[in-house]
């Protein structure tokens, strides 16, 4: 499973990057400069891989960061005498909602079209490895939210945000 999952992230670092040097090379001003030599250069890919690392972090924590302000906007606007036991209601009922609104296991897409029957990677083995990895990403980005909002904005004691981890 580790095996996959770091075959299927590094295929997807590929395609990020061959996708922003095509992105790049449709500049006009750009187009005459950057040839097609500059896919087969392995330190230039390199590079782009780790900036689309962080762009992917910074993305991914930012949409995390703007749904635990929704949900602290929206019990700062209703239950301000009781904010935080009325905050974990609210997220416990907008997560619920999100586990159907935004199904990623049942979802195709083209990637994993291009995992499944391109690169011919073992179904099972692929789904469980994603499944953890969004598992996985989704509890370290709602923890350091959960920290970041009941600990420094609300003032609330340890074990208000370990319960909401958990």
């Amino acid at each position: 499973m580790i095996k996959t999952l770091k075959k299927s992230l590094d295929i997807d670092l590929t395609y990020s990057a061959n996708s922003l040097i095509f992105i790049i090379r449709k500049i006009p001003i750009l187009n005459d400069l950057i040839t097609d030599d500059i896919y087969k250069s392995y330190g230039l890919k390199r590079i782009i891989r780790y900036i689309m690392i962080i762009i992917n972090i910074f993305k991914k924590a930012i949409l995390k960061f703007f749904y635990f302000m929704i949900i602290f906007m929206i019990t700062y606007q209703l239950f301000f005498e009781n904010i935080i036991e009325s905050s974990y209601h609210i997220y416990i009922l907008l997560t619920i909602i999100g586990m159907f609104i935004n199904n990623k296991v049942l979802n195709v897409t083209k990637k994993d079209y291009f995992y499944l029957n391109l690169f011919r990677m073992n179904h099972l083995s692929y789904f469980r490895a994603n499944l953890v990895w969004n598992q996985v990403s989704n509890l370290v980005l709602n923890s350091f939210c959960i920290w970041l909002f009941y600990r420094f904005l609300l003032m609330s004691p340890f074990k208000y945000y370990v319960l909401l981890i958990i």
